[in-house]
């Protein structure tokens, strides 16, 4: 093999495998504060069997208006390893959503609520619709 095949098999291998040793990163990273919650929140609800969260149930933004990111956890975005896949957190149609709002830099609960996050309305304020028990859907703007 001539160092030009060489340099091809390389290119070629290095292009097949790079999606896969980057298919596991997030689109979006996290603060620590939330990473930590969403572990919290996984351990709380999957046990030691582990599980993951859908990133489209995880939303950071400014809640109150003081310019620091909060934090929203809607529970229906836990998947369990192993059966039960969905959190105890969650009924028959909706789950919890927890909110939180950063406090002398950490992030506190200040409210729970039973629904589903569809959708993000509004970034400011942050506004979201939210189905709950029997599929009726509201605004939400969530506060402090």
């Amino acid at each position: 093999m001539n160092f030009a095949n060489s340099r091809i098999l390389l290119f070629a291998l290095t292009a097949s495998f790079t999606p896969l040793c980057f298919a596991h990163m997030p689109a979006y990273a996290y603060s620590n504060a939330t990473i930590y919650l969403m572990d919290q929140e996984i351990s709380a609800a999957c046990g030691d069997r582990g599980g993951n969260w859908d990133a489209t149930s995880i939303f950071e933004a400014d809640l109150n208006g003081d310019g620091r990111t909060d934090l929203i956890l809607d529970h229906s975005g836990i998947s369990c390893n192993g059966a039960p896949v969905l959190s105890p957190e969650c009924g028959m149609q909706v789950c919890s959503i927890k909110t939180y709002i950063r406090r002398d830099g950490l992030l506190k609960p200040v409210g729970e609520r039973l629904g589903s996050i569809l959708r993000m309305i509004s970034a400011s304020p942050p506004t979201f619709e939210v189905m709950n028990h029997g599929g009726s859907t509201t605004t939400w703007i969530p506060g402090p």
